[in-house]
């Protein structure tokens, strides 16, 4: 899960499905499990946390586990009149980012 705020990760909360039912109540699992989310920020409290959630929202994204990982991203530039015009990409690897991003998914970014 990631809140609408920081950067590196630094906002992260990791939640592991390993272990989930396959049948009945997932939603009854995964409330059990929530005491054991595991935050990226040493700083970070469950309390802390959910009001931060409340107050700004955030996303749930699935972590996809493999040898190789990467996090295609791009940054673009939005003025006052709405238009939209991309400045780079680059894919985040594991240890430092790599630019420009993959030719395969730089132009869809």
């Amino acid at each position: 899960m990631k809140l609408n705020e920081g950067f590196s990760g630094e906002r992260n909360a990791v939640f592991d499905f390993r272990g989930a039912p396959k049948t009945g109540s997932v939603r009854k699992w995964v409330h059990g499990r929530l005491p054991a989310i595991r935050f990226e920020s040493p700083e970070m409290t469950r309390e802390l946390y959910q009001d931060k959630l409340k107050a700004m929202q955030g996303i749930v994204e699935a972590f996809v586990d493999g040898r190789e990982k990467r996090s295609p991203s791009v940054q673009i530039r939005i003025d006052p009149l709405g238009g939209v015009e991309p400045i780079s990409t680059h894919d985040q690897v594991l240890g430092g980012p790599n630019a420009p991003a993959n030719p395969v998914w730089s132009v869809a970014l």
